[in-house]
């Protein structure tokens, strides 16, 4: 038996994308059908593409849901630690995220936030794995690689931002029988404002320069050079610790950094009872 064939007529199709301008995914969306299946039956009615790349893609793609908390998170992941590019900014409806870890709950994350808008491929190497997320333009939001103003109003909204950044960057610890917290980029502004905003929070924090650009390091035996400034952010005062993951624990996604984030919480809950920590 064939496979059944979605009717939609020319007509409807003029008046969906022609007329009233929807996007391919749209119309998938109002008709119950995908993306693919309205490209093909734009070709078979000989329909011109506003955009010739909508013609070439083989991936099915999902307008963003607009949530600002999502859209927050998203951003910090992307200041973070993600590539952003679209091939051609005036043809192009494909818009790439991208970043290469060797981190396996890395790849799983990549692929639990943005599979559900496009296709994810993850190749593998002896260096580890490279990530590409293949979406639509409604992703846009992704391009620039900084902090929007609008990111410093609501609270779950700024605590999703710093959440992104910290699944991206940060690091929770135990040393020497205490918990504490790190995070070191050489993204200078965004460490910057995360301090102002964990001191307004009452979070006792210790922001400082850790390398000059030109310093030497050694990564993986091999002498290398810090092509920028790197900088470090630490939480370490246990009821900050504990306010601290407070704010962003609800909205973390990267499994390690959750585990960590609740080991920490233990810690110190642990110490409490012990007495070695006030708990006001």
């Amino acid at each position: 038996m064939g496979r059944y064939k979605i009717p939609i007529t020319k007509q409807k199709l003029i008046r969906l994308y022609i007329d009233k301008k929807l996007t391919p995914q749209k119309i998938g969306e109002l008709l119950g059908c995908s993306f693919a299946t309205v490209r093909n039956r734009m070709k078979e009615f000989g329909i011109t593409f506003r955009r010739p790349s909508i013609a070439r893609q083989r991936f099915d793609k999902k307008d963003f849901s607009g949530d600002p908390v999502e859209e927050a998170y998203l951003i910090g992941f992307r200041v973070g630690d993600l590539n952003v590019y679209v091939p051609n900014l005036q043809t192009s409806n494909t818009l790439v995220a991208r970043c290469h870890t060797t981190d396996i709950p890395q790849v799983k994350l990549m692929k639990a936030i943005f599979s559900q808008y496009g296709a994810v491929r993850v190749s593998k190497s002896i260096h580890g794995y490279s990530i590409n997320c293949y979406l639509n333009r409604s992703f846009d939001f992704l391009l620039p690689k900084k902090r929007p103003e609008r990111i410093d109003g609501e609270m779950k909204v700024v605590a999703a931002f710093v959440a992104g950044y910290v699944d991206a960057e940060g690091n929770f610890i135990v040393n020497q029988g205490r918990g504490r917290f790190k995070l070191d980029s050489y993204d200078v502004d965004v460490l910057f404002w995360m301090d102002n905003w964990l001191k307004r929070q009452n979070i006792k924090s210790l922001f400082r320069q850790i390398a000059r650009k030109g310093d030497t390091q050694y990564i993986r035996g091999k002498l290398g050079y810090f092509h920028e400034n790197l900088w470090r952010i630490n939480v370490n005062e246990a009821k900050s610790l504990k306010r601290f993951i407070g704010f962003i624990l609800p909205y973390l996604k990267h499994s390690r950094r959750i585990q960590q984030a609740k080991q920490m919480l233990a810690n110190i809950e642990a110490r409490i009872r012990y007495g070695s920590v006030k708990d006001s």
